[in-house]
This record gives C-alpha cells, structure tokens and sequence, in this order.
C-alpha cells in the first residue's frame, strides 16, 4: 500500500515524525509536508507564486507552500505511483 503523508505544521514536525513511525509497517511512506507551519491553510493553495519541493530523503520532500499544495504536487509530480491512501497530521497540542 502507498501511503501519502502531509501536516500543517512543517517537515520537522514531530507530530509528522511520529506518524512516519507508527505507520512504517504499513506499506511504502512517501511524505510531502510543508517547509514551514502553514497552520490554518489547510484547503489553500498558492496561486501566484512558484511552488518548489526539495527533497529530504527518498520519497520524502519539504515543500515551499499549503498542505494542498503538497497533496497535489506530490499526486501529480513526485510520486510514481497513486497514493492509495492520503493521511494528514498529527497536529501539535
């Protein structure tokens, strides 16, 4: 199974580190996450700027805009397969 995951609150976040790690066992991880917390943007997307993605390791990128962003520039572009599944979080707190 090709899990695809996202947050709002960056790369770094441990919450995303943490989800990374429980869901490990699961299937293949491809990770596309915001370069920085994007709280309360989760349904925007960036519409007069570039979006660029730089990658973290294999099949993980930190992603210079929203986490629709992310979602759809990893869906579209960077994976090779179809994600069968879109998981987002865990958020701080």
């Amino acid at each position: 199974m090709n899990l695809l995951l996202c947050n709002d609150d960056g790369f770094e976040a441990p919450g995303l580190l943490a989800l990374m790690d429980a869901l490990a066992d699961l299937g293949t991880l491809w990770v596309a996450a915001p370069q920085k917390e994007q709280s309360a943007k989760s349904h925007a997307f960036t519409l007069f700027n570039p979006v660029r993605a730089v990658e973290v390791s294999e099949r993980f990128w930190a992603i210079d805009g929203t986490p629709s962003d992310c979602v759809y520039l990893a869906t579209q572009k960077l994976m090779d397969v179809a994600p069968d599944l879109v998981i987002s979080g865990i958020n701080r707190g």
